[in-house]
């Protein structure tokens, strides 16, 4: 090299150092700043008040945000958001972490000199670094999490990671995996060719037949007279084995964090079906955007049920995702008011916050026709937000005496990517049952348990368990359920009860299910037309109904002939189908021939007097009378709509909780509402549309909402 080329390149090479130090400093200082100062302590633990709550250094914190904003806006504050979800690996935005990590500091250097908490959320798309397809999770994967979690673990304003993003429509199904979960299941290539009718010589000859295609029906091979309904152990087996490895991805991102991060809590998010709540790890916080028309068309809650299917049995902090606005499925354009009412809606049912996607729908006038401008909306979210918070109902433990055994067999397959189906039956989302249910009744509202989470609960508390189509009942949760209602509970079971423990055809009942509800023998075969009348002496759980008189039409296509093996009270149709209730101690165990919750109860008489004899029983709290009152102020006519469909809440809602209750008038009249509280009479005169909060000796105003309404054409 000559002189001249050898001074050029050290001209040059000094220019580069000169500029690369500034921008260099400038990213230390920038990521300095990011963990200078007070670090706040998140974890996920109980309020004072008992409730599962984020707690920020050691106080319960209800988190507020919305999506794809830095906080910037003026209006962001002032609609009471305290919190920036930040989307860090999104994708289509991949590029080599060192260069991320610069633009990331700067964006959340600024999010916290706006006094926001911080979520990172690093998403389960392809990214740069993390392996060539998705859900590999190899170790590419887990060094590119884990740079992520390294580099801003040391965040003060950190209280959360976020994972993921529409879990199901990413996760893979190996063969190898199947054939690993299906050897640990059976042990012997024999057992499985037993169980299934095949004649595999080894576990490596079995594959995953299906995967995305069929919408729920099974495979040929699973249409069998052996298996009814084509419901067997190879549909349960494909499916069981989905929903292991949905807990198996979570554990992954888990233990990467874990492994560099013991304390800040993990959520999940970002599921739009709702049954992927109920695989959720219980130490995680969550919470669930749903689109309207994919997973329901819920427009009176925006899907409130799934707070309390996400928090369970005071499981884990769970909140609502508000879509303002999806034009796509619905053609009314955002009202303030509605808006209002979801959050009202989502407080009563124990929500840990509310979330918004995303800020534009909320903050910004981009919509022509908007029913309120980007002001009305920030405003009324702020008064709303401050509202409630000063109420303390995001604090205050939820006590419902009904519960909702909850499986993913429940819904069948999802809409959009089937993490859970192969069972033909049942089918849709969500259950029929939860959507009547989303209110509550007027005894109170709903907790919903889980197999995984069955252990730790009360069930002492609760009057009824409802379990629809509860296939997977362990001996551990079996002889639970079996003291509760030896103890005075009601267990009221259909079609599938612990048939994963019984061969896994819904033929199959353990002998200890067996005993518990008076059943010798279940054979298949199909509802026939005609109507279900009581044969037996119905006991007072129904406040009694004559024997012979017309009870109930057809219980659903499927459904299995009963012969009893006790003197139960049985209401019975052809082929010996119907509902038959075995007294055990003080309690009673009511089995369904067929499946109850698949289609609406609240219109069936029998079924509708049933649930509300049930719904009665160990009720703290219950609306007793109802007073209209003529002189009512006239509504917006088009708001002015209860929803026609069936609801055991018609009308009126109530809340207990650990510390007061709630009430709810859903109606557009102003009425006097009666209530007994703990044997107390409570009396309110309540305007329409509003909301009532009792804590101690103070009643609290929570404002008043609307239903939205379809409006026509989209404008």
């Amino acid at each position: 090299m000559s002189t001249r080329a050898r001074v050029t390149a050290t001209i040059v090479a000094a220019l580069a150092m000169a500029t690369a130090a500034p921008r260099a400093q400038a990213k230390a200082t920038a990521y300095k700043r990011l963990c200078a100062g007070h670090k706040v302590a998140p974890c996920i633990g109980q309020a004072p008040s008992g409730k599962t709550m984020l707690l920020v250094d050691g106080q319960p914190q209800p988190l507020f945000w919305a999506n794809l904003t830095d906080g910037a806006d003026p209006g962001y504050r002032r609609a009471g958001l305290n919190t920036v979800f930040v989307e860090l690996t999104y994708a289509g935005d991949d590029v080599p972490l060192e260069e991320a990590f610069t633009r990331w500091d700067d964006y959340l250097l600024r999010v916290k000199r706006r006094g926001l908490y911080a979520i990172l959320y690093i998403h389960n798309s392809i990214h740069a670094g993390a392996g060539r397809e998705p859900w590999t999770f190899d170790r590419q994967w887990r060094r590119y999490v884990q740079s992520i979690v390294k580099h801003y673990h040391g965040m003060t304003n950190l209280v959360g990671w976020c994972f993921s993003d529409e879990l199901g429509d990413a996760i893979t199904y190996p063969d190898q995996a199947f054939q690993e979960f299906l050897r640990e299941q059976y042990r012997h290539i024999e057992a499985l060719n037993a169980a299934w009718g095949s004649d595999f010589v080894s576990f490596d000859q079995v594959k995953l037949e299906y995967q995305r295609q069929g919408h729920g029906r099974p495979e040929d091979s699973m249409l069998t007279s052996a298996f009814p309904f084509g419901v067997g152990p190879k549909a349960f087996d494909s499916a069981r084995f989905k929903l292991a490895r949905v807990a198996w991805a979570q554990q992954q991102f888990d233990s990467a964090v874990r492994e560099i991060d013991a304390a800040t809590p993990i959520w999940g998010g970002a599921n739009n079906l709702g049954w992927v709540a109920t695989q959720i790890p219980p130490t995680w916080g969550a919470f669930f955007d749903f689109y309207p028309g994919s997973s329901g068309s819920d427009l009176d809650t925006h899907h409130v049920w799934m707070v309390d299917v996400g928090r369970g049995c005071n499981v884990r902090p769970a909140m609502p995702m508000l879509l303002p606005e999806h034009d796509g499925v619905f053609d009314w354009h955002l009202d303030a008011r509605v808006l209002r009412g979801w959050m009202v809606e989502a407080a009563l049912h124990g929500a840990a916050g509310i979330t918004f996607w995303p800020w534009s729908f909320l903050g910004v006038d981009n919509r022509p026709g908007d029913r309120s401008s980007s002001t009305q909306r920030v405003d009324m979210c702020g008064t709303t937000i401050r509202t409630l918070r000063a109420s303390g109902i995001f604090d205050m433990l939820p006590r419902p005496t009904i519960a909702v055994l909850y499986e993913p067999y429940a819904e069948g397959w999802g809409a959009m990517s089937q993490v859970y189906g192969l069972l033909r039956y049942p089918s849709g989302e969500p259950l029929a049952l939860m959507t009547e249910l989303k209110y509550g009744t007027q005894y109170g509202q709903v907790d919903y348990l889980m197999t995984s989470t069955l252990g730790r609960a009360d069930l002492d508390r609760y009057g009824v368990i409802l379990a629809p189509f509860a296939a997977d009942i362990s001996r551990e949760n079996m002889s639970k359920l079996t003291a509760y209602v030896r103890a005075g509970g009601v267990l009221f079971a259909d079609v599938g009860f612990g048939c994963v423990q019984a061969g896994k055809v819904v033929t199959g009942m353990t002998d200890e299910a067996k005993q518990l509800f008076g059943v010798r023998r279940l054979t298949a075969s199909r509802a026939k037309p005609g109507r279900f009348v009581a044969t037996g002496a119905v006991p007072e759980l129904l406040g009694g109904s004559e024997a012979g008189a017309d009870a109930t039409g057809r219980l659903g296509d499927m459904a299995l002939d009963v012969t009893p093996s006790t003197a139960v009270a049985a209401l019975r149709g052809p082929g010996g189908q119907g509902l038959y209730m075995n007294r055990v101690g003080d309690g009673y165990a009511i089995f369904c021939s067929a499946l109850a919750w698949s289609s609406p109860t609240a219109t069936d008489p029998l079924m509708c007097k049933l649930h509300n004899a049930l719904f009665a029983r160990r009720a703290r709290i219950a609306v007793t009378e109802i007073k209209p009152i003529p002189a009512a102020p006239e509504i917006e006519e088009a708001w002015a709509q209860v929803s026609q469909e069936p609801y055991f809440a018609q009308g009126y809602e109530v809340a207990r909780f650990a510390q007061g209750y709630a009430v709810q008038n859903r109606t557009d009249v102003q009425t006097d509402v009666t209530i007994r509280v703990n044997g107390r009479i409570e009396h309110h005169r309540m305007a329409p549309r509003s909301v009532v909060l009792a804590r101690g000796d103070e009643i609290i105003r929570l404002g008043t909402g609307v239903v939205p309404v379809e409006t026509g054409a989209a404008q």
